[in-house]
């Protein structure tokens, strides 16, 4: 991944959408109170501990807004509609906390970790974050050169995975996990910094941690992996730019320290939430019918990655003639006869409902790789991309395999097109898993199987 032309590319889209920038300054004891406040109008927001006038000084191009422990909240959403100051001149009184934030409502949440941190005088360094009302971690930085009130005895250790994908994460919980217990009896606390989303999904799933999903681009890392805050930072790598060939599970267990890689154990389904009771329902129907379930994601942003609604309707209607039945796992636009729509499950539950599917046929995303994180045999259709990756971006080879942990069989598109991947050919090696006439590795799926072409299928020409 080229980290210049990423930085740029968040530079763009945050002008793009940028709104006003506020400094807005309360005392201490209303901290929480402001910051839930604020939170109902931008997700833009960085906390900064102050304790003199330093900060005001330095942000000259801040609308400036300074508020008692007596100012009600009205005159604050007053001065951010009209965009004007408010006691700007006043003296901070005590210990203050002060937000910076940007208003644009089409901002996009944490653009500002890129642009309004450079706002911030190099004394100031990230010290640490506060939960917002909305349950999102928002990063907190105060001046090094004084005195800090955010201490703690024992710094934590952070696992920066800002670059995952859901289904990237849900192979690592038990290196997580593992790592994160190991530290617990240190007596060291670990943080998760990760894109929201995935946040969201890692929360439920690991325990004795603390998710943090706010830092996201390459400014914010930079200062925390320079801050003092935290007493190590691991960075999990995702793209392996030299040989040999490493699955992503191989790839962040040794970044974690693992010597050993852990062998595959399917997620346990007693720890998964329970599912609505309409979805129960649904899953009871098909099964009075006799009917086998398959659970389908064949649609994504990327068009190439995406099998085209054509091989879709063809899968669907081979799969009613025999007595299966699909369940579209995410959302899309299309109409599909005899596609039953269960993608308004979100999260934990989505882990839930696949646990219960014969088997799962998508593109190379996420409901894939959750299936085999669950041990459910799983058909990926590839598109773009390969299992190995090795030629998937012109002019660069990356030797890194996001494929399903175990019980994958992979249909890959010499053309890199995903819809040139025929519905027969997937349907009929559905059959062959049912049938037991295909034999899926249950155990975890290493490079080298990748390497070897265990379970994977080279389709028409490129």
């Amino acid at each position: 991944m080229n980290l210049f032309l990423d930085d740029i590319k968040d530079i763009r889209k945050f002008k793009s959408n940028k709104g006003k920038k506020f400094l807005v300054t309360c005392p201490k004891s209303r901290a929480q109170e402001i910051l839930d406040f604020l939170t109902q109008i931008t997700e833009s927001i960085i906390v900064v501990e102050v304790n003199d006038n330093e900060l005001i000084n330095s942000l000259n191009k801040f609308i400036v807004i300074n508020l008692d422990s007596n100012t009600p909240l009205e005159r604050a959403q007053e001065c951010i509609t009209n965009s004007t100051d408010y006691n700007k001149e006043g003296k901070l009184d005590g210990e203050s906390v002060s937000f910076m934030i940007d208003s644009g409502t089409k901002s996009q949440p944490f653009m500002v970790s890129n642009l309004l941190i450079q706002y911030l005088p190099k004394t100031f360094m990230l010290t640490g974050s506060m939960l917002g009302k909305n349950k999102i971690y928002y990063p907190q930085y105060s001046s090094q050169i004084k005195p800090t009130f955010f201490t703690s005895e024992k710094k934590p250790i952070a696992i920066i995975a800002d670059w995952f994908a859901n289904g990237d994460s849900t192979m690592m919980f038990r290196q997580l996990q593992a790592f994160i217990d190991n530290e617990s009896k240190k007596g060291n606390e670990v943080h998760i910094i990760t894109k929201p989303n995935y946040g969201k999904i890692l929360e439920f799933f690991l325990k004795n941690c603390k998710i943090i999903s706010s830092l996201e681009n390459l400014k914010a890392i930079e200062s925390l992996l320079r801050s003092k805050y935290y007493s190590k930072v691991y960075r999990l790598p995702i793209l392996n730019t030299e040989p040999p060939l490493m699955h992503i599970y191989e790839l962040c267990s040794k970044a974690l320290g693992f010597e050993e890689i852990f062998e595959f154990v399917p997620l346990k389904t007693e720890i998964l939430p329970e599912l609505p009771q309409k979805t129960i329902q649904t899953i009871e129907k098909e099964r009075t019918k006799g009917n086998k379930i398959v659970g389908l994601q064949f649609n994504t942003s990327s068009e190439e990655r995406s099998w085209t609604l054509d091989q879709a309707e063809k899968f669907v209607s081979y799969c009613n003639e025999n007595n299966i039945s699909v369940m579209n796992l995410t959302p899309h636009n299309f109409i599909i006869k005899d596609l039953i729509d269960v993608s308004y499950l979100q999260g934990p539950q989505l882990f839930t409902f696949i646990s219960h599917m014969d088997a799962v046929v998508g593109i190379d995303s996420f409901c894939g790789q959750i299936a085999g994180v669950l041990g459910v045999p799983n058909i990926t259709v590839w598109g773009k991309n390969f299992p190995d990756l090795q030629d998937n971006l012109k002019g660069g080879k990356f030797f890194t395999s996001f494929r399903s942990i175990s019980n994958n069989y992979s249909l890959v598109s010499r053309d890199t097109k995903a819809g040139s991947i025929p519905a027969e050919i997937v349907f009929k090696r559905l059959k062959q898993i049912f049938n037991s006439e295909l034999i899926l590795k249950k155990e975890r799926i290493t490079a080298q199987d990748t390497i070897d072409g265990i379970g994977i299928e080279w389709v028409g020409e490129g």
